[in-house]
């Protein structure tokens, strides 16, 4: 069982299985391994709203996915990114994260975190997952997501006001891969059709074949586009979307919100 400041100390057997669930997930492929913990299939601890989990350290060739909960045992309120925290929990596989302001103009002064959609804080029960009002195919429980903070605070990590809160005013996540790689899904959380009286497209997803310093410049390189850009048109409030968006030869990805909203999975594969 985990406390909220540790992984799980499980039996070898229960560890295994547990690993076994998530390595269908996880490519073997002719690259160079990075040691790092995984954890697999999330429970909840007594010790706290986290998910409590078996960790398993070892040698990864290739991460194929990223959910916020496999690896670096992220939890609710924690921040990702240099400019940020300095927390980039997926280094060791080639993928850093970054956050811009909506226009790109400069950092987000909060910046990216995660969120425990479980327990819903900052009055964002939009975010929770799996839906308990319907939201569209929002049935599956996603644990932690992806958001851009609003305020930058971080705690209490319960409660339905306080703590991690998605900023209504959106801002763009940048995932930056050290080698080329291939996108396949992106898996979204509450785009709504029509937020603080903005109808149309809420989201855009962007994929370049360059991945620029961002301490010299974070403005959109159009001329790097890989194909065009995908506008993602939302399915209303908690709702849940796996958008199919398949490029290869990627070394940056931009997602940007209009308003507010979650990444719950990134899935791609190693070239």
């Amino acid at each position: 069982m985990r406390s909220p400041d540790g992984p799980a100390t499980l039996g070898r057997d229960t560890a295994r299985a547990r690993l076994t669930s998530r390595r269908s997930f996880l490519k073997v492929a002719a690259a160079t391994g990075a040691v790092a913990t995984l954890y697999a299939a999330p429970r909840f601890s007594s010790f706290g709203p986290k998910p409590a989990y078996a960790s398993i350290t070892g040698v990864i060739p290739c991460l194929s996915f990223i959910d916020f909960d496999t690896i670096g045992g992220l939890g609710a309120g924690d921040k990702i990114g240099t400019n940020n925290s300095g927390l980039q929990p997926w280094s060791a596989f080639g993928v850093t994260v970054e956050t811009l302001l909506r226009d790109q103009s400069a950092f987000h002064p909060y910046g990216a975190m995660i969120f425990n959609s479980a327990i819903p804080t900052g009055s964002d029960a939009d975010l929770r997952t799996p839906s308990i009002t319907g939201g569209i195919d929002n049935t599956v429980a996603r644990f932690n997501v992806l958001i851009i903070s609003e305020d930058g605070v971080s705690s209490p990590i319960t409660g339905p006001t306080g703590g991690p809160d998605d900023d209504a005013a959106g801002g763009v996540i940048v995932f930056q891969f050290n080698t080329p790689r291939k996108l396949t899904s992106i898996g979204l959380l509450d785009i709504d059709l029509n937020e603080g009286g903005n109808s149309g497209i809420q989201t855009r997803i962007s994929a370049y074949n360059t991945a620029p310093d961002l301490t010299v410049s974070t403005a959109d390189h159009v001329g790097d586009l890989i194909s065009s850009a995908f506008d993602v048109t939302g399915l209303g409030n908690n709702s849940w979307q796996t958008v199919p968006f398949v490029r290869a030869g990627v070394r940056e990805l931009r997602i940007r919100f209009r308003n507010s909203g979650a990444i719950g999975r990134i899935d791609f594969d190693c070239l």
